[in-house]
């Protein structure tokens, strides 16, 4: 053997080493002191035994798990164990014993579970029936079996260990199959969700936090209407406190991950999201270095945007349109440039002082006039629309900047170029309003002075054509205000 052969078996024998001694310490903790210390040992020897042991197929079909004896009980419980872990799930089905032995072994281990009182037994016992949920035909034998309701109470347990175990292998069974929608229901009408959410009080290790928000996402991933108000409420602010609070970026994806996609989009569980202070973690989060954490991050400050009113006011007053001017100044901005636009196009139909904050910033009103040149067909009929809502404005600020970014002479560009009657009369009404505002909130400027002559023909021209004749009553005030 070379020495770079040896140095590695020397790093896997120490990694093996370092796995039996965490199972045994591990153990031991599940072992309470009520247990004499003689049968601790036993327990103890057990693992030792069977640790380093090479399991076959032979030895899984000698397990029955009927002894009354409890070392016997628990050499098979190790053994199973043992094999789930050293071997491919699939091979234990595909071996022609995996079905045999489950529709035996299942109840078996769901009647462990629920009457053995040996934390330790009940650990490996959640461990296991999660391990054969991954496999579809084995989650069936566990629901059909009652399984379900036994692993809820276990969530309950006083050993944290088990309770997160029980989290664990509930997320395994509910995570697809036929009879999840069974299974999801079950869990959620015992308060399955409610106890995970309590143990996640308990936590501080990312990791496990991330693994319970796991277990609840797939408890819930048909949606979470069915769990009550405040279910979802608390759902939220552990969702929220965990951004604020770590800076694992696994959890802060699931996290981000969670509040995208499964709270309904509604301005009361926003309401409940900016409560948590919130904001400024968002917007940092934005620039982070995984992609990722940036895109997911930025979707929620979209949705929140989105929503309007108050929600999106407590999103400006954080600078909100100066840090995504920061990012269309990027040239390899993780977030895409459409992506961003589109975000602040909402800005548009909403209140005269959130449209007044777009305008001012120059950088994006440039930029979503440049992207008129550039984009194709939808897209460019997306910005005009929104830039349609923002010419309703009463604002003489609003509209004053939009005449300055040439507005008119872009839309009636687009009335040339586009087919489209819907869009054509939400233009229509901005230029009706535009002039309409300029002849009546400027007083010291001629209507010529901020419509060229060459847009006054060009709208007289609209008037003439065909393409118009449905919409000609808009058409007709546009050039009574301009005469």
């Amino acid at each position: 053997m070379s020495i770079q052969e040896e140095q590695l078996q020397q790093l896997i024998d120490l990694e093996y080493d370092s796995d039996f001694i965490e199972e045994i310490k591990v153990s031991k903790q599940l072992l309470p002191d009520t247990i004499p210390e003689k049968l601790i040992d036993q327990f103890v020897e057990v693992i030792k035994q069977s640790f380093f042991q090479e399991i076959e197929v032979a030895d899984l079909i000698k397990i029955k798990l009927e002894s009354e004896d409890i070392i016997p009980l628990y050499t098979e419980l190790f053994t199973l164990k043992k094999y789930l872990t050293k071997h491919d799930l699939d091979r234990f089905e595909d071996l022609g014993i995996g079905i045999t032995n489950a529709q035996r072994i299942i109840p078996q281990l769901i009647h462990l579970l629920n009457f053995n009182d040996i934390p330790l037994i009940q650990y490996d016992v959640l461990w296991i029936l999660g391990n054969l949920a991954t496999l579809g035909a084995f989650d069936k034998l566990i629901i059909q079996n009652d399984g379900v309701y036994v692993i809820i109470q276990k969530l309950n347990s006083s050993y944290q260990q088990i309770a997160l175990q029980a989290s664990w292998t509930l997320g395994n069974i509910t995570i697809e199959g036929d009879l999840q929608q069974i299974c999801r229901n079950q869990v959620r009408q015992k308060g399955g969700v409610e106890l995970i959410l309590n143990l996640l009080n308990k936590l501080q290790d990312p990791k496990i936090i991330e693994q319970c928000f796991w277990s609840i996402n797939n408890i819930c991933s048909d949606g979470i209407s069915f769990l009550r108000k405040e279910t979802v409420n608390m759902i939220i602010q552990q969702l929220c406190i965990c951004l604020n609070k770590f800076d694992d970026e696994i959890l802060i994806v699931t996290c981000l991950q969670s509040l995208c996609q499964s709270i309904p989009s509604s301005q009361e569980n926003y309401n409940v999201i900016l409560e948590q202070k919130i904001t400024p973690k968002l917007l940092n989060l934005i620039f982070h270095k995984n992609r990722r954490i940036s895109l997911r991050s930025f979707e929620l400050i979209n949705h929140l945007i989105e929503c309007g009113g108050e929600i999106c006011d407590h999103i400006l007053s954080f600078k909100f349109l100066e840090v995504v001017a920061n990012f269309l100044k990027e040239d390899r901005s993780k977030i895409n440039k459409i992506n961003i636009l589109s975000c602040i196009l909402q800005i548009c139909k909403g209140t005269e002082s959130q449209q007044k904050a777009l305008v001012e910033n120059q950088i994006i009103v440039q930029e979503i006039f440049q992207q008129l040149q550039l984009l194709k067909n939808l897209k460019i009929k997306h910005i005009l629309s929104s830039l349609a809502n923002l010419a309703l404005s009463k604002n003489k600020d609003v509209i004053i900047i939009l005449v300055q970014n040439q507005i008119i002479s872009h839309f009636i560009h687009f009335f040339d170029q586009l087919q489209d009657d819907e869009l054509f009369e939400e233009m229509l009404k901005g230029l009706e309003n535009i002039i309409s505002v300029i002849k009546t909130q400027f007083e010291n400027y001629n209507i010529k002075d901020l419509i060229t002559q060459k847009e006054q023909n060009q709208i007289l021209e609209i008037y003439q054509t065909d393409k118009f004749i449905k919409l000609r009553k808009y058409v007709d005030q546009i050039v009574l205000q301009l005469q």
